[in-house]
């Protein structure tokens, strides 16, 4: 899978760095990346953002747009089965003239070092410069699929792709800080020090504890790909992700008498978590927003046996773009009539209509990245 060519010319006015920041659904990846701008900002650097995901209609990318920056998206796989597709997606960046660009892959995959890594250093060595690649690790699945203190909601083979998206990491990120007492973050961060040998550092976005050497940490030309995935199994990795069912789906809403932000979002969530409850199913992430002009709500649930957390605006719209999506252990068909019928019903209760524009339900086809260099690139 590897070739001694690059795919096409890349020569951008000046190189720019490009941060990979990883980690498994629901680790809280976007909300960081948006922290870490915005102290990248305040630094004075030019900033761009690359979302990925195995489909198009990212809450993801509504995200990254409102924080004022370029960004551009990579849907149909992840970066390094899209490779050529995300080389596509930089060139449309770098007329903005980006000094740093947040790549931020599809939260089930693994293997990037190899994949995207080696193959941006091999053959891009004048246009990029690599920043060490981060791994955001929610506390929660580090006790589930590291220390074996929790089961598995998932089963040994999505554990598999977590460990493997840790091991390949130049740094492990413990995400959501804000959620743990200080002995229980120190016990969890000496853990994954004693498991992984590398760095590992610490990060709210919710209070931004840790951005602020987060972002030094970045820009402080520590190399990056230096763990190498050497014995990864790509069966085990398939498996993986395809018991994830996934859905993307994009809802024209409007009401006479303006959409309550709040109502709809909590009620859809509600409405999704009950049918994965009912079911037996579990949930990865389950993330929605409301987007209209002047009027932005958004809420995610990371567990079947959560509350969704919520931000709202006060604004009522009389019409706006729902974006959903849906990363659960649940068989993709099931997964699009429970999404289907929670549409209806929270939008019903909401008082609205609800036109879907674009729904896909499916899971993740077998990953077969173009390139796969796994010597070292320098």
């Amino acid at each position: 899978m590897t070739s001694p060519d690059a795919p096409r010319a890349i020569l951008p006015a000046k190189p720019v760095t490009i941060a990979l920041v990883g980690g498994f659904l629901g680790a809280g990846k976007t909300t960081a990346i948006g922290a870490l701008a915005a102290e990248l900002i305040q630094r004075g650097k030019r900033v761009a953002v690359l979302t990925n995901d195995q489909a198009a209609g990212l809450v993801d990318t509504v995200l990254a747009e409102r924080l004022g920056v370029p960004v551009e998206e990579v849907s149909g796989g992840c970066f390094c089965c899209r490779f050529e597709d995300m080389l596509d997606a930089v060139v449309r960046i770098l007329p903005s003239e980006p000094d740093i660009l947040l790549c931020e892959p599809v939260g089930s995959c693994t293997d990037m070092a190899a994949t995207v890594l080696n193959p941006l250093k091999l053959f891009y060595p004048d246009a990029f410069r690599l920043a060490p690649f981060t791994v955001l690790a929610d506390p929660r699945r580090v006790r589930e699929s590291v220390l074996g203190e929790e089961p598995e909601p998932f089963g040994p083979e999505v554990g598999y792709v977590f460990r493997k998206q840790l091991e390949e990491a130049d740094a492990v990120m413990l995400s959501k800080l804000d959620t743990l007492d200080h002995a229980e973050a120190d016990r969890l961060a000496a853990r994954l020090a004693e498991r992984y040998a590398r760095p590992v550092m610490r990060c709210s976005a919710i209070t931004d504890d840790g951005i602020e050497a987060w972002a030094t940490y970045l820009l402080s030309g520590v190399p990056a790909g230096g763990h190498v995935l050497a014995d990864i199994d790509y069966d085990t990795y398939a498996t993986g992700e395809a018991l994830l069912g996934w859905l993307n789906a994009t809802v024209r809403v409007t009401s006479e008498t303006g959409i309550d932000g709040a109502r709809l979002l909590t009620g859809l969530l509600e409405a999704v978590r009950a049918a994965c409850a009912a079911d037996g199913a579990e949930i990865a992430h389950l993330k929605a927003a409301l987007d209209a002009p002047g009027a932005f709500s958004r809420a995610h649930l990371t567990s079947t046996s959560g509350a969704p957390a919520l931000t709202a605006c006060d604004a009522h719209p009389r019409e706006a773009q729902l974006i959903l999506n849906a990363r659960i252990g649940m068989e993709p068909e099931r997964l699009r009539q429970v999404a289907e019928e929670a549409l209806r019903r929270a939008a019903e209760a909401a008082g609205a209509r609800a036109d879907t524009e674009m729904l896909r339900s499916f899971s993740p086809g077998y990953p077969t990245p173009p390139y796969r260099i796994s010597g070292a690139t320098g």
